[in-house]
């Protein structure tokens, strides 16, 4: 698995993990700024306490609706949180984001088109394919 690219960056990056969070201008690409930007949308939206970090029991809660494996709310908590202190500040969030949305970038134009993030979904999976099938 990796870092928040398979799972919540995902989701923020594509508009689906919150009505909070605001459709990109042009649906066709994501420029870089905007990782960033819902980077601290989602810190928003999952800081539920507003003490200005994300706890992993906040990301529970969050998760808890969700059908997202326990092993990647593990993964992805885990790569954000780098200095490994059980809390992703905003700034954990939003360098998690980049390094998620460099990655998915492949051409390194500071764009990512619809078509580097299908990419990224095909290589690192996504909340849907984790979701079970009926």
């Amino acid at each position: 698995m990796k870092t928040l690219l398979t799972t919540v960056a995902v989701f923020a990056m594509t508009g689906s993990a919150t009505a909070q969070m605001a459709a990109p201008a042009n649906p066709d690409f994501l420029p870089r700024a905007a990782a960033e930007d819902r980077a601290t949308g989602l810190n928003r939206m999952l800081d539920t306490d507003r003490d200005g970090v994300v706890t992993r029991l906040e990301v529970d809660r969050w998760a808890a609706g969700k059908s997202i494996p326990p092993g990647m709310i593990d993964s992805m908590f885990t790569d954000a949180d780098t200095d490994h202190d059980g809390r992703i500040t905003l700034a954990e969030q939003k360098a998690d984001a980049l390094r998620s949305f460099d990655e998915a970038d492949t051409d390194h134009d500071g764009r990512m088109t619809a078509a580097e993030r299908d990419a990224a979904e095909r290589k690192y999976g996504s909340p849907e394919d984790a979701a079970p099938k009926r």
